[in-house]
């Protein structure tokens, strides 16, 4: 199971990266690799975008919960040609520093990131979701 995941434009692919390995998947875009996942699993990205907006009152940087070991945050604008997808169960621990934080994965291999706020808010939101459920 991946760590996280982004859209290698030079290949046209989707880059799973865990365990500093990367495998790369022929599709058109993260979304599409992201809907796969979801229909496998009984919805579509847009049902758990909306269903996740609908109980947290959260119009952007919208997680995708696929499934317990499956959710998907963006760590930026997902029409940002570098965004990256964390898978939040994989994260073990996150540092925060003023304008950057940096995400440990359980297997040891961590990625830095911009806007910590952000990040922080996304995950303290998916933690209140998962106690939804």
């Amino acid at each position: 199971m991946e760590n996280y995941i982004y859209y290698h434009y030079p290949t046209s692919t989707v880059c799973k990266v865990a365990e500093q390995q990367a495998v790369y998947e022929k599709w058109p875009n993260v979304t599409k690799y992201l809907d796969a996942l979801c229909l496998e699993n009984g919805s579509t990205v847009s049902g758990r975008r909306k269903a996740y907006q609908y109980k947290m009152k959260q119009k952007k940087f919208t997680p995708v919960f696929i499934n317990e070991q499956l959710i998907y945050f963006p760590t930026s604008s997902s029409r940002d040609p570098h965004c990256i997808w964390v898978n939040y169960a994989k994260i073990q621990t996150v540092q925060y520093q003023k304008k950057k934080c940096t995400i440990f994965f359980k297997d040891h291999t961590h990625i830095e990131c911009q806007n910590p706020d952000r990040i922080r808010n996304i995950l303290q939101s998916i933690r209140q979701y998962q106690q939804m459920l």
